[in-house]
């Protein structure tokens, strides 16, 4: 991996640092191609933005009229849709379009299993009788051979879709793609969504509609995030203008499936569309049947959209069921020191799942993963390949495409297809591939987009650069270059996978995480490429670096990590400790300029200002009025606060019961699911109940084995939670034991703290800057 600056221009015009708010959120604007006032308004001003005119769309007009002619002539239009959030809500927006506008209007969405992506032929020949009007959606574009059945069926066809062109296009009667304008035009990049708006926003401006184009906007914009397009040109003003409509939508099938999910309104955004709704939407056309979640969206009356919601989050329920017993499965048939990739086979996983298991698998172990199952309908086997950043997974499946019947996708994630005799062959050859390097791309360049010195990050920067938001592909968020940075000192969390950092320019210290940088052994002099993020806590806000390269380090693999910790050398020398443990709460002196308070846990205290590990600030003295839980923890806590004393307060500890402290991990899920939609974020449930993250992972773990609650990973840092009942794995009680070692070891350093002699303490405490 190399960190390169890109060549850019650090001069922008005065008006555009005026609009932005300074002169580095101005600086990659300019740079990623808004030079003109009147675009670069329009970027960060909605309400300035042009939108794209439905007749820039090439054959539009001829759609109109063929869709008008249907409906003067009562005819029967069916709408050809896809089982994805797109596809769902494509079908949604054109089949309440034409109900609007009276046409005998039905749908199909093909069966994943048996009929496949696209249109399928045996469909097309059932509903032959009965249909004069094919239009698609979100599909279409590819399927030559159908088209031309349907046409020799008497059907017409209009195919609506946004994925690339195929060589050869089918014969339909129109094609409306966002692909046949300039790569360049705001529109191109539209979701299958995006495309059957505007074809309905045609339709009701001709039948004098246009009003009801704003009650599609929910399905727009669930569909513009959940379908990972460009967040630029037409797609960043659609969700733009349109997420509110999204939160405040009037459909019985969103308000019933907000309720079925405890979402509340102001919750909803780029975040819990793609980790909340997504998934529940999805989940039905891979368990079942993609139809339900149409259904549910055009209900009309609420006690049917209430049935539909529950059951699709009961399939989704199921579905994270079934994806958490293959992943089991596969974590307890894994050996701990899996060396290059994970192939795997077994008939009766889940067709449907596999893919998303192995992307779990992918995080999990930074290895390419590979999981095949029979095919529920036909003979073959079926599989899904993910791999991490620098592996080539559609690379390794080329190289192998002789024993494939068909494999398709891009560098991180494929599927494929093979028959049962192959397997062997396929296994072994993979493995060769990978063990010989031949998968490899080239080095890994991390492009930042501007070098910046620590003292220029601030929250005012932070809250400028959102204005850049929503961030995807092509609107990246922006990744900053500093060389030469002291590391300060650095610790492995989450079991040696990632690193949270103390690093310096010699005046400013920055707290940074650097996720997947356990395998990486630092120097004290590096150079980083990173992203400016915030934590929040309390009502409290600090800057936090997410470190996205580092140049000036070893990769080790396959080995135990130690911390290196890198101090310098005047607080070490400086330091001086404080014993007031034999002195009451009371007699320790309140809100004293330069004195800080670190408080962790629950329970009040009048003294202020205080910190903890999720937040600190600069000061002369700090008095421990409770004790943190970790050696690690303190050490952080000191090169951050930058203080010269630290004062040990009498705090009597007795050990932590591990029934009592899980009970109070309920209590922060039930507060997690009634107050923050099941969002939970470990490090400030860490802070408030005063144990390490890696307790409460492993508590979490617990309760998941236990059978008691559920999650995933959002982020890393957060995780959407939820209570199930059901029962509990072999492997709980280990987890168990595990937790009751990690409450004792935080339990035995704070009584290190109340009962070592100072000397004792503060050469504990060196020891671990140095």
């Amino acid at each position: 991996m190399r960190l390169l600056k890109k060549s850019i221009d650090t001069n922008p015009p005065d008006w555009l640092v005026e609009l932005t708010g300074d002169e580095i959120t101005a600086t990659i604007l300019y740079n990623r191609g808004q030079k003109d006032r009147e675009k670069a308004l329009e970027y960060l001003f909605p309400e300035k933005y042009t939108p794209v005119q439905v007749g820039e769309f090439t054959g539009i007009e001829i759609a109109l009229k063929l869709v008008q002619k249907h409906i003067n002539n009562n005819s029967n239009i069916l709408i050809y849709g896809d089982y994805d959030v797109d596809g769902v809500s494509s079908t949604t927006i054109l089949v309440e379009t034409l109900t609007q506008l009276n046409a005998n209007v039905d749908y199909h969405i093909p069966d994943r299993f048996k009929e496949g992506y696209g249109m399928n032929k045996s469909s097309i020949v059932k509903h032959a009788d009965n249909v004069d009007l094919i239009i698609t959606c979100d599909c279409g574009i590819s399927n030559l051979e159908e088209v031309e059945l349907a046409k020799k069926l008497g059907i017409e066809v209009i195919i609506t879709d946004h994925h690339d062109l195929p060589e050869q296009l089918p014969e339909a009667d129109v094609i409306l793609t966002p692909k046949f304008l300039a790569k360049d035009h705001p529109a191109y990049y539209l979701p299958g969504a995006g495309m059957a708006y505007h074809f309905a926003r045609a339709l009701l401006s001709h039948y004098q509609e246009e009003d009801f184009a704003k009650k599609l906007f929910d399905m727009l914009v669930l569909a513009v995030i959940a379908d990972v397009v460009p967040l630029i040109g037409e797609n960043r003003y659609l969700f733009q203008i349109g997420i509110d409509y999204l939160k405040n939508s009037d459909r019985p099938g969103l308000k019933a499936l907000y309720k079925q999910l405890d979402l509340k309104r102001n919750d909803i955004d780029e975040k819990t569309i793609g980790f909340r709704l997504g998934p529940v939407i999805n989940a039905v056309g891979r368990m079942e049947h993609a139809s339900k979640a149409v259904d549910l969206f055009l209900a009309k009356k609420a006690n049917k959209a209430a049935s539909l919601a529950a059951e699709l989050v009961i399939i989704n329920k199921e579905r994270k069921k079934i994806g958490e017993k293959i992943y089991q499965q596969i974590t307890e048939q894994l050996l701990e020191d899996v060396e290059e990739v994970i192939i795997l086979y077994k008939p009766d996983w889940h067709q449907g799942i596999i893919g998303i298991i192995a992307g779990r698998l992918v995080e999990d172990y930074q290895l390419p993963v590979l999981l095949m199952t029979d095919q529920r309908e036909g003979d073959l086997l079926t599989g899904s390949a993910r791999s991490p950043a620098g592996i080539n997974i559609n690379l390794i499946l080329k190289q192998v495409s002789n024993l494939l019947v068909k494999y398709g996708g891009h560098a991180a994630a494929a599927g494929f297809s093979l028959e049962r005799s192959q397997i062997a062959k396929f296994k072994e050859q993979v493995q060769a591939i990978i063990k010989n390097k031949q998968h490899q791309e080239q080095e890994k360049l991390i492009e930042a987009d501007l070098e910046i010195d620590f003292k220029q990050i601030d929250l005012n920067l932070y809250n400028n650069l959102r204005k850049l938001a929503p961030f995807g592909e092509l609107n990246p968020e922006p990744i900053f270059y500093s060389p030469g940075v002291n590391v300060e000192y650095d610790r492995l969390i989450s079991g040696g996978r990632h690193r949270k950092m103390i690093i310096s320019n010699g005046k400013k210290k920055m707290k940074a995480i650097w996720w997947w940088g356990g395998q990486y052994e630092l120097s004290n002099k590096v150079s980083v490429a990173f992203q400016i993020d915030l934590n929040k806590y309390q009502g409290k806000e600090e800057i936090q670096l997410i470190i996205k390269g580092v140049e000036a380090r070893e990769q080790i693999k396959h080995a135990k990590i130690k911390n290196k910790n890198f101090q310098q050398d005047s607080l070490v020398n400086k330091l001086k400790l404080i014993d007031y443990r034999q002195q009451i709460l009371e007699d320790i002196p309140v809100n004293k300029p330069g004195y800080l308070y670190f408080f962790e846990g629950e329970g009040e205290t009048k003294h202020y200002p205080l910190v903890n590990r999720y937040y600190n600030r600069q000061g002369k003295r700090l008095y421990l009025l409770t004790n943190p839980p970790s050696l690690e923890i303190l050490a952080e806590t000191l090169l951050l606060s930058e203080v010269e004393e630290l004062v040990l307060v009498n705090r009597k500890t007795r050990p932590v019961r591990v029934d009592i402290f899980l009970k109070k991990i309920l209590g922060t899920i039930k507060f997690a699911i009634l107050k923050k939609s099941g969002i939970l974020h470990i490090t400030e449930i860490a802070s408030l109940l005063g144990e390490t993250e890696e307790t409460i992972i492993t508590s979490l773990e617990f309760l998941k084995l236990a059978g008691k609650i559920n999650f995933n990973y959002l982020t890393y840092q957060e995780i959407f939670i939820e209570k199930i009942d059901q029962a509990s794995s072999g492997k709980f009680q280990l987890k168990r034991e595990e937790l009751i070692g990690q409450l004792k070891e935080s339990n035995a350093f704070r009584n290190y703290l109340v009962t070592r002699t100072m000397d004792e303490i503060k050469n504990l405490i060196i020891t671990q800057l140095k």
